[in-house]
């Protein structure tokens, strides 16, 4: 999702904060209570999650123009750390008005499904080129889907061994 789609869903853009963090500052925590949900207006933010080793695992590196912790908006904590990378500002969108706005206006929700199933898209596009061990059969896949963004298929470029 993307801040056009966000200040779309707050009519009322008074109750939209820009809040400043240096590099290095915790935005939130895995377990805080929900409160916002969060675009970019620059800078950078990383999320994380630990593993149960106490290792932190980057789970999303969100720039300029991206949003984050969408996933709030339907529970009650957040699930991963963020933290800014860089110095940054960020819009804060009230959770409440978020959701007060989506449940009266069926467009405006259709809007946000559309753009969380892109990222899901995406996500798994990533996944699956993880798996790939070939550099050249990565690159073949990234250009294969980057093709087909518009329908959300992957179409294989490299037949299966044995064919």
């Amino acid at each position: 999702m993307d801040i056009s789609t966000l200040n779309k869903i707050v009519p009322n853009q008074s109750c939209i904060r820009l809040k400043p963090y240096q590099a290095g500052e915790v935005i939130f925590s895995q377990g805080d209570f929900a409160r916002n949900i969060f675009a970019i207006h620059s800078g950078q933010v990383s999320l994380t999650r630990p593993t149960i080793e106490g290792r932190l695992v980057t789970l999303y590196r969100a720039k300029a123009g991206d949003s984050f912790a969408e996933a709030a908006l339907f529970s009650t904590h957040y699930h991963c750390n963020a933290t800014a990378t860089r110095d940054s500002q960020l819009y804060l969108y009230p959770k409440k008005q978020l959701t007060d706005t989506l449940n009266r206006q069926s467009a405006l929700s259709i809007s946000l499904l559309k753009g969380l199933c892109g990222q899901i898209r995406d996500l798994r596009s990533q996944l699956a080129m993880r798996n790939i061990l070939s550099a050249r059969a990565r690159v073949l896949q990234y250009l294969s889907t980057k093709a087909n963004t518009e329908t959300g298929n992957m179409l294989p470029l490299i037949p299966p061994a044995g064919t």
